[in-house]
């Protein structure tokens, strides 16, 4: 039976897949905090997440802007990802 070779970047794909699902696993714990002036504009959001491979939860403080900047930064380099893999997958094919 022929083995399947698998690409470095579909590789990557599931590595990253992987670890967004070990993420969503981890146990979290939200806690909002408003701050000054601005309180209503940037509140403060803090989350204890407990990181794959330790029992030691480390808490993470970031305001809703910078969460989502971070969830789209991470969804743009999936599509990124995948993109490349359509491609050398249609040059493939071409060849």
């Amino acid at each position: 039976m022929p083995q399947k070779k698998f690409t470095p970047s579909l590789i990557l794909v599931a590595g990253l897949l992987s670890c967004i699902g070990l993420t969503a696993c981890s146990s979290t714990q939200t806690t909002t905090v408003a701050s000054g002036e601005g309180a209503n504009e940037e509140k403060v959001i803090c989350d204890r997440e407990t990181p794959t491979g330790t029992n030691l939860p480390k808490t993470r403080c970031r305001t809703k802007a910078q969460i989502d900047a971070e969830r789209r930064a991470s969804q743009d380099l999936v599509q990124r990802i995948q993109e490349r893999q359509s491609i050398e997958s249609n040059k493939k094919i071409g060849d």
